[in-house]
């Protein structure tokens, strides 16, 4: 636990008992003051109410920090494409990683993957419902998992890929498909090398864009 945060508990106790002495005490000397037990009961929920007031802020600073130092990717696709001699389409992919958070951004690994959408046959889409709706319970549904045309790795040139807070980072991939290809899913992933079981922070990022 951090050295301001124990102190920040200790004078809320401090406080909260200095409080219960000085009523206790007013109460048993029983000084010459109107209403003593009554000023004896206020005193106690001033201090009481001090304790509570450090405590919430302990807690509101403890939730900013938090924020504050979790890690967050921001992921945005730029895509074009275009026609290659007279049966392939060139699909070009710049995916940029923004630090959004205010901590450095660790990444070792993650891939691209080109889907395809259309065409797709009926029976092929039967069976993608059937598995994206698996159950009767409302709400309950996962992604489709659309046919996978090509998928590349994500490699980077050192162990790992640092971003610094507010810096961006963009990498390029290239596809190639077929001219009957119609319709298609750029899907990327990002691992995030600093989360932790110890932590809530994301395991990754990730971005889908149609095309």
């Amino acid at each position: 636990m951090r050295k301001d945060t124990v102190n920040i508990l200790l004078v809320a106790v401090i406080i909260a008992c200095v409080g219960t002495l000085v009523a206790s005490f007013i109460v048993d000397v029983g000084w010459p003051v109107a209403g003593v037990e009554s000023v004896a009961n206020i005193v106690q929920a001033i201090a009481a109410a001090a304790a509570v007031g450090l405590g919430a802020a302990f807690a509101y600073r403890n939730s900013v920090l938090f924020r504050t130092f979790e890690t967050y990717i921001n992921i945005s696709h730029a895509v074009s494409h275009r026609n290659i001699g007279a049966s392939y389409v060139h699909v070009s992919v710049v995916a940029t990683l923004y630090n959004s958070s205010r901590v450095k951004v660790a990444i070792t690994e993650g891939f691209f993957q080109l889907l395809q959408v259309s065409p797709t046959d009926d029976d092929d889409i039967t069976t993608l419902y059937a598995q994206a709706f698996p159950g009767d319970e409302i709400g309950e549904m996962f992604d489709i998992q659309w046919p996978v045309i090509h998928q590349l790795p994500f490699h980077s040139h050192t162990d790992r890929l640092v971003i610094e807070p507010g810096q961006s980072h963009s990498e390029i991939v290239e596809f190639i498909v077929e001219t009957g290809t119609r319709s298609v899913l750029v899907y990327s992933y990002f691992a995030n090398a600093m989360a932790s079981e110890d932590t809530v922070s994301a395991s990754g990022w990730d971005r889908t864009t149609s095309l």
